[in-house]
């Protein structure tokens, strides 16, 4: 008897769970796993990318001070802090501790990174479109910083297209313009615009 009461308290416990719990929460949980899952593929993505240009991925800071052609990840070694400290940038992002993707050295030249992946806009998706703009309005003193907000998928074609757009595309359209013109440090690019600007860069 005990068992099949211990069944039922639970059976009722998580169906109290399913009947309380609104279906956009449910939705935008997935929507945050999904979108982390695919910001770790763009991750690895670009580190391929470099790595086929000669980029070595580095984990801590001994080795990215030694080489001149580097890929780091932000985490406890990159974090936030210790980059501020190491490169003497502020990073002053809105949202406080903003973590971003990747750090890449080539010679004396910096660039922060940004990657996400997105095929659709609309909810979850429109914040992250939000915070990559954001990155482009960061700018630090030195002229060898600079960030890189980076967007795979669909929707990243769209976006640099001049395809016909309601006041939302429109939008986000008018402010990567804007920010690019007042920081021309700062990059938006796609998967080939990536692979083209370390090429170019790499040649010289």
């Amino acid at each position: 008897m005990d068992l099949i009461k211990k069944i039922t308290q639970k059976y009722f416990s998580k169906r109290l769970l399913n009947d309380l719990v609104p279906e956009e929460w449910i939705q935008a949980i997935l929507d945050s796993n999904s979108s982390r899952k695919k910001g770790k593929c763009g991750e690895l993505k670009l580190i391929s990318i470099l790595k086929r240009l000669g980029f070595k991925e580095v984990k801590n800071w001994k080795d990215f001070n030694k080489l001149n052609k580097c890929v780091a990840r932000f985490s406890k070694v990159f974090s936030i802090k210790k980059v501020q400290e190491n490169l003497n940038v502020k990073i002053k992002a809105k949202k406080q501790g903003k973590k971003l993707d990747l750090i890449v050295k080539y010679k004396n030249k910096r660039f922060l990174i940004e990657a996400k992946h997105l095929n659709t806009s609309g909810g979850g998706q429109d914040k992250q479109i939000s915070e990559l703009i954001e990155i482009l309005n960061l700018k630090e003193k030195t002229p060898n910083i600079s960030y890189v907000s980076f967007l795979d998928g669909s929707y990243s074609n769209i976006l640099l297209s001049n395809s016909k757009a309601g006041d939302k595309l429109k939008t986000q359209r008018k402010e990567i313009k804007k920010y690019l013109r007042k920081n021309p440090n700062n990059y938006w690019l796609n998967t080939a615009g990536f692979r083209n600007l370390f090429s170019d860069l790499t040649k010289f």
